[in-house]
């Protein structure tokens, strides 16, 4: 497994949310909302670095709209670890905001704890619908920017090896373990509906891709005699190049010796199937 480049991050487990320090918020360039800097403790001036457990992705990553450096990918949270912990940061966060509230937003009339939590964006998603489990939320920035996302996929046949991959790799079903990072909080005008939150940047991502169920083998297809054909995938016979890649292979039935009709099975093909 790779690690960062300054530190060895720590398992998910051993994090301390309750010991993290929260910086002075600075006003962004934009004119629009602050974000400030978190640290492990008062003492050490690092950001949170932690490694997730095993993750399942219920759907591909999705594009931020209005921005192409950046993505979000949703991960089901099913661990009772993992959700005790995130909870942890959740309630660190709305403590600080609590006691920093005349300095995160300036002017406001102090609120009681159940308004700002209401107005925290969380890191534990709830579901509408209780049939789906909790969302963890993480932010992946896109290939060709500064410290973009990496991913690895482990090969099934041989589960530690490692081949770089892309975003495209996590595919609905994929099993990930990914290195997180704590980037620090947010935070726009109290009257937005969510008006602070904590935003978990993936560096590094690990796939472990769902196996490919769907096959020709899943087709019944019959002859008129009832019995039932063999399938099977061979290349393309004219080898055709369609913008830059071979022509699809064909369908074709295999020799099948159940098959009395010789002349029929060899003359048999897709073309033919709708007659």
């Amino acid at each position: 497994m790779a690690k960062f480049d300054d530190d060895v991050p720590v398992l998910l487990n051993q994090i301390k949310p309750s010991e993290w320090h929260y910086g002075a918020p600075l006003q962004r360039s934009s004119g629009k909302g602050a974000h400030l800097y978190i640290n492990i403790n008062e003492f050490t001036k690092v950001n949170c670095r932690f490694q997730t457990p095993t993750l399942k992705i219920p759907f591909a990553i999705r594009a931020d709209e209005g921005t192409d450096w950046k993505s979000t990918m949703f991960a089901n949270i099913d661990d009772d670890v993992l959700m005790e912990k995130l909870c942890e940061i959740d309630q660190s966060l709305l403590n600080a905001a609590i006691k920093n509230q005349s300095a995160w937003w300036p002017g406001m009339k102090e609120k009681d704890e159940d308004w700002v939590s209401s107005h925290q964006s969380k890191v534990v998603k709830i579901q509408e619908d209780s049939r789906y489990p909790p969302k963890l939320k993480l932010k992946i920035i896109n290939e060709g920017n500064k410290q973009a996302t990496k991913f690895y996929v482990a090969s099934q046949e041989e589960p530690e090896a490692l081949m770089d991959a892309n975003i495209e790799s996590v595919t609905p079903g994929s099993k990930v373990v990914a290195m997180v990072s704590i980037q620090g909080a947010w935070i726009s005008h109290h009257s937005m509906n969510f008006c602070f939150g904590l935003e978990l940047r993936a560096e590094q991502i690990l796939v472990y891709q769902p196996a490919e169920t769907r096959g020709i083998h899943q087709f019944k297809l019959y002859n008129d005699d009832g019995q039932m054909l063999e399938m099977k995938m061979k290349p393309s016979k004219d080898n055709v190049v369609i913008g830059g890649n071979l022509a699809p292979a064909e369908l074709v039935r295999t020799d099948n010796t159940e098959c009395n009709n010789d002349d029929a099975a060899a003359n048999w093909n897709m073309d033919e199937a709708d007659n």
